[in-house]
């Protein structure tokens, strides 16, 4: 089994959703499109939640979320020759959003490189698509950021 994390706040917890990613969409899918951002270890999940907030807008109740992937589902690798040009810019891009939200119709689980952290992955979930009762949550805990992490300058 692979384990993949997920930060949530408190009263997202119990449940696996991609609606958040469908209204505000992230580096690999469009408006609409239901997506379960997770981290390949708990600290990209931290890093990508602090690239993505201001520091006065990052929640203090969040719940880790240990997720597991069955060794026999599919995964679809990004292959670095096959990205879009400025598919890490910041914002992300329509270019990326396009190419990710193609790949997640067709498969389930699509491992994309991260775009904060270089040689970490993420892997999308796509909760719509058969084979996701497959995957399961298998813990949730409370997540205490260390307040030097929240500080000015940082």
């Amino acid at each position: 089994m692979m384990q993949v994390y997920r930060l949530t706040r408190r009263r997202y917890a119990g449940s696996l959703s991609g609606k958040g990613a469908a209204l505000y969409p992230g580096r690999w899918n469009t408006v609409g499109q239901e997506t379960i951002y997770t981290a390949t270890s708990r600290a990209l999940a931290l890093v990508e939640i602090l690239a993505h907030l201001p520091r006065s807008l990052i929640p203090r109740d969040f719940i880790l979320q240990t997720i597991d992937i069955p060794d026999d589902q599919p995964i679809r690798k990004m292959e670095w020759s096959e990205l879009p040009e400025h598919w890490d810019q910041k914002p992300a891009g329509r270019s990326s959003q396009a190419f990710g939200s193609a790949l997640l119709e067709h498969h389930l689980l699509v491992l994309a490189p991260s775009a904060i952290v270089t040689d970490e992955w993420n892997l999308l979930i796509n909760p719509l698509l058969d084979g996701f009762h497959h995957i399961s949550l298998l813990r949730e805990e409370p997540f205490p950021l260390d307040t030097r992490l929240l500080q000015r300058g940082m």
